[in-house]
């Protein structure tokens, strides 16, 4: 099997060189065919980068992961062929500053796309073996339904609700939104939050945006990843603003980009969450 290791907006620093032979050598010793980007590029950066990601693609990986995830940028997306995606039905896995690629694949193509573990970061962590599983399982047993793992989580909702998940680290899904590369919010989907958030004023700044985007109102649920759940007053500044949610019913606590062992979620495919026994399946 091959699982590709591709860059997105500049090629592997310096200070992470280490860490990604260590995450190539892990997968090798699954047994992978490891497919890697070029370690450097000269003059015209964005359009090397582009023809780098086109070689790895075209050798049809099984699963496809960022290097690494720095701030996206449009111009990588704008020059995307989608159609070589589409005809490599490789799998698309990462976190963070990644998101707004991944929702642009969903649009795109028919892809599987995975909000998981990014290659150098997540690989080098002491929890990459029950990483490496779960990202096997959901990349091989697509259609399986598997319950999540909840067990810090606070549910806040009443039913089951079943719903499209997407969204992911919410800042960069927010900046690219209204590009047209992201598919809009309609009133069948789940939104994923993750991200930083150190202050109040970060959780307020997100609903306003979300708010002003019309995509609070159309949300039959919202999902928080567990790193607003180390400070009780980022918690209740999320439920103070989706208090006037009509339909959404909100779960905070799953574990993200910013967790040592973070949860894979399918993006584009349905979730169930039940708030009578608190869980969430997929």
């Amino acid at each position: 099997m091959k699982i590709a290791a591709f860059n997105i907006i500049d090629s592997i620093e310096e200070s992470d060189i280490n860490d990604f032979k260590q995450s190539v050598e892990f997968f090798q010793g699954k047994g992978f065919n490891v497919l890697v980007p070029n370690d450097s590029y000269t003059e015209n950066k964005e359009q090397e980068i582009k023809e780098d990601f086109e070689r790895l693609i075209d050798r049809k990986p099984l699963i496809a992961i960022p290097t690494f995830c720095k701030k996206n940028e449009i111009n990588f997306i704008k020059k995307v062929n989608w159609k070589k995606i589409s005809k490599s039905q490789t799998i698309f896995c990462g976190n963070s500053f990644v998101t707004p690629f991944l929702n642009s694949i969903i649009k795109f193509t028919n892809n599987t796309v995975l909000y998981g573990p990014n290659f150098i970061s997540n690989f080098n962590l002491d929890s990459k073996e029950t990483i490496y599983i779960d990202l096997i399982q959901k990349s091989t047993k697509q259609n399986k339904l598997e319950e999540l793992n909840t067990q810090s989580a606070k549910f806040f909702g009443k039913k089951v609700v079943k719903g499209n998940l997407v969204g992911g680290e919410i800042n960069s899904y927010i900046e690219m939104y209204s590009t047209g590369y992201i598919n809009k919010v309609s009133k069948k989907d789940v939104l994923l939050i993750d991200g930083i958030f150190e202050t109040k004023k970060d959780v307020e700044e997100v609903i306003e945006k979300l708010t002003k985007l019309k995509i609070i109102n159309k949300l039959k649920a919202i999902i928080i990843c567990e790193s607003v759940m180390e400070n009780q007053e980022l918690l209740e500044s999320f439920l103070l603003g989706f208090k006037k949610i009509a339909k959404a019913n909100l779960v905070a606590g799953i574990k993200g980009m910013m967790s040592e062992d973070i949860e894979i979620v399918k993006l584009n495919r349905e979730v169930i969450i039940d708030f009578k026994n608190n869980k969430i399946t997929q």
